[in-house]
């Protein structure tokens, strides 16, 4: 990880960020030109953070510890100590990241409709209406990484 910088520890596991990740954000910042998708940006790559520990939170109940996860500007990998031994273990390590991803978007979507959301309806103006569409965005991109 010496190309990479530590974001810190969760749950015992190193979280890294490669430098190439500012590239991501310095394009869509540039070609956006907002504040706001450099954001959204972020906040859907904390998802594919969340993604990357519940693989590695799963594969530690299987006993099998997590070196660390890295987030890359094309998503994240989580470097496990080794491969589970049993098939049902794989398994569940290997859907345990797009659960997570599935538990976001219903939180997303819960907390949508709670607002008055509409999927149907336009937009609107301001910035509540911009917090929905930035809402509903990282909902379809969760689905998307599940």
């Amino acid at each position: 990880m010496r190309m990479s910088w530590k974001l810190g520890r969760v749950a015992g596991i190193d979280l890294f960020l490669h430098p190439t990740f500012l590239f991501l954000l310095a394009f869509v910042g540039l070609s956006q030109g907002s504040l706001g998708m450099i954001v959204l940006t972020s906040a859907a790559f904390g998802c594919v953070l969340l993604h990357e520990l519940g693989h590695a939170l799963m594969a530690r109940r299987f006993g099998i510890q997590t070196a660390d996860i890295t987030l890359y500007p094309i998503g994240g990998v989580a470097r496990l100590a080794r491969l589970p031994r049993a098939p049902g273990a794989e398994l569940l390590i290997a859907l345990a990241g797009p659960a997570v991803n599935v538990a976001i978007a219903l939180t997303l979507w819960a907390g949508l409709g709670a607002l008055g959301w509409d999927p149907m309806s336009p937009g609107g103006r301001g910035w509540r209406a911009d917090l929905v569409g930035w809402a509903n965005i990282l909902m379809v991109v969760n689905l998307l990484l599940a």
